[in-house]
């Protein structure tokens, strides 16, 4: 869908707030992820796992959920399709585009994967390999349908960023991202020759958030570049990803955040 991730300067200290009892200095040379775990294994409620910065003028307060179960689950879920009715790709940059996503709910892909980050840069190839894969694929009129979950870390505001997709690109958070996804109701839609595009969404620490990301490109070059922020500023989904276990295909126990229909049997 966590702190080590906490900058302490030089004059902070680390002071214990009432009822909690403070971090022993010894714990505080392992990742809070692995602490989590082990408290999670020892049945000690993620609420008390509170971290507490204090300095002469703020108290900063960040609750840590232990890291999600991983059973074979992590990345996100792609599927490959070659279309000819993807838009016409124009080099005058006459965008924005319309086309519509919902065509491809239906059809069957060529292929699907998963992938730990999503970055695609044909630099002028028409046959390329997408996210590592051992094959390659023409890149010319093609849609690529990613899907998966956000488990959040930590509350707070979330963000999707694409920079300046080539052709076209949406973006879906939420029940909407599951099932009911359309060209008008993207949270976030980016276009050749556009500006980029953002999009905020505030989550709640331990629950899982589905999101939808269709890229589609037609003639010449294809690009698209994706990232993923937490509230803290760590990128949990970017174009170096090497998996985080915060992005996930769908959660072990199959009903906090269930799998995805297949591929070609969506609504």
């Amino acid at each position: 869908m966590v702190d080590d991730r906490l900058n302490i300067g030089a004059a902070a200290q680390i002071t214990a707030a009432p009822k909690i009892s403070p971090t022993p200095g010894a714990l505080q040379l392992y990742p809070s992820s692995k602490i989590s775990q082990v408290c999670k294994c020892l049945s000690i409620p993620a609420s008390d796992l509170t971290t507490r910065t204090s300095t002469k003028t703020a108290t900063t307060t960040t609750t840590l959920c232990p890291v999600p179960t991983t059973c074979g689950n992590k990345g996100v879920q792609w599927a490959y399709y070659q279309d000819d009715a993807i838009p016409y790709n124009s080099i005058q940059c006459s965008g924005p585009y319309t086309w519509d996503p919902t065509g491809i709910k239906s059809m069957s892909p060529s292929y699907t994967s998963t992938t730990p980050y999503i970055f695609l840069d044909s630099t002028g190839a028409t046959d390329v390999s997408i996210y590592s894969s051992t094959q390659t694929f023409d890149v010319t009129y093609i849609a690529l349908n990613h899907r998966g979950y956000i488990y959040a870390e930590i509350s707070g505001d979330y963000t999707f960023t694409s920079s300046e997709a080539d052709d076209l690109l949406f973006f879906w958070s939420g029940p909407k991202a599951f099932s009911g996804w359309t060209e008008s109701n993207a949270d976030a839609t980016d276009y050749y020759c556009g500006p980029g595009a953002t999009f905020t969404v505030s989550l709640l620490a331990g629950q899982y958030y589905p999101f939808r990301i269709v890229y589609v490109n037609a003639e010449s070059n294809a690009y698209e570049n994706i990232t993923i922020t937490a509230p803290d500023g760590t990128v949990i989904l970017g174009a170096t990803s090497k998996g985080s276990p915060y992005i996930v295909q769908y959660s072990c126990d199959g009903t906090s955040a269930p799998p995805f229909p297949a591929f070609g049997h969506e609504s």
